[in-house]
């Protein structure tokens, strides 16, 4: 990794996308907190993300969601560039960016406004951030199990 180069690619290029990824996890968290303080009737640690979606700052949580979909994107192509192909590596790429588009996804259908009954139309945001969930949760232990037996991590 020290030659710049990694499984036959430009490690300037991960590191690149690498930075892209970095750089978008700090505007996601500084609009979480512009949020916090736009709508305080919701706790950054009680409530749920998407209720910042239903008031009239939807529009900010849209894009922060849109911004995850990009910084997650960006994080695929750095891991894709830095680690070693394998079977694993591939299926963690892969639901890492399932996660990606599902966060991208949930700036497109509205979530029900809290405290309101779950429509029809409000069951699509839900079923979007669980299988998001269950698929950055899958994606973590399959790339660090991967990762430990990389001998360059």
């Amino acid at each position: 990794m020290a030659d710049g180069t990694v499984g036959g690619r430009s490690g300037r290029s991960a590191a690149a996308w690498a930075r892209v990824a970095v750089a978008g996890v700090l505007v996601y968290v500084a609009v979480d907190f512009v949020l916090a303080f736009l709508e305080p009737q919701y706790s950054l640690l009680r409530d749920a993300e998407s209720d910042y979606g239903a008031g009239k700052f939807s529009w900010l949580m849209d894009c922060n969601f849109l911004v995850r979909a990009g910084l997650s994107l960006a994080l695929v192509t750095a891991l894709a560039r830095a680690c070693q192909r394998s079977l694993a590596t591939r299926l963690g790429l892969w639901l890492l960016g399932v996660w990606a588009v599902g966060s991208g996804l949930l700036a497109v259908f509205p979530d029900d406004p809290p405290g309101f009954p779950v429509t029809s139309a409000g069951k699509l945001p839900l079923l979007l951030a669980g299988l998001a969930f269950v698929a950055i949760a899958a994606a973590i232990v399959v790339l660090s199990w991967q990762m430990r037996r990389d001998v360059q991590w």
